[in-house]
């Protein structure tokens, strides 16, 4: 995760939102920034405005129409595919099965969570990960102090 300073003139601008919300969770790599943008995109459309959790096909179909009423190129159904296996390895999405599962973000499930659940879970993980953190550098000092 990215300690990006949150501007509050962002609230009203979905996608400059989608972007920083992309930047802080660490999904912005230089490649592929637009579609990993278009793909969280379409995870909150579906998970939010549709009241339902999307297909890969579906959310493969809604990347590449939003791109196109921008006047941008299609993408691979393989882009869509590499960013939703780095959101699911990052904790942010899981998918109730491999090939035709339905994607939803961790913790909010259609009918059983809500935002705040996967805030939580987001912020369950990082105290995980500082916990490692600081194993390591505890491990790190006692090898330096022998």
């Amino acid at each position: 995760m990215v300690d990006a300073p949150f501007p509050p003139d962002l609230k009203n601008r979905r996608g400059q939102l989608l972007r920083w919300l992309a930047n802080t969770l660490g999904l912005l790599s230089g490649k592929g920034e637009d579609v990993v943008v278009d793909v969280l995109d379409g995870l909150f459309y579906y998970n939010v405005k549709k009241g339902y959790p999307p297909s890969l096909e579906e959310l493969i179909t809604y990347v590449n129409r939003k791109r196109r009423e921008r006047g941008e190129s299609v993408v691979a159904a393989e882009a869509v595919r590499y960013h939703i296996r780095k959101m699911e390895t990052l904790g942010v999405i899981e998918r109730t099965s491999r090939r035709s599962g339905k994607i939803v973000f961790k913790h909010w499930k259609y009918g059983t969570g809500t935002p705040k659940d996967f805030v939580m879970a987001l912020r369950s993980d990082v105290q995980d990960i500082l916990r490692r953190v600081e194993e390591a550098v505890d491990a790190l000092v006692s090898l330096y102090e022998i």
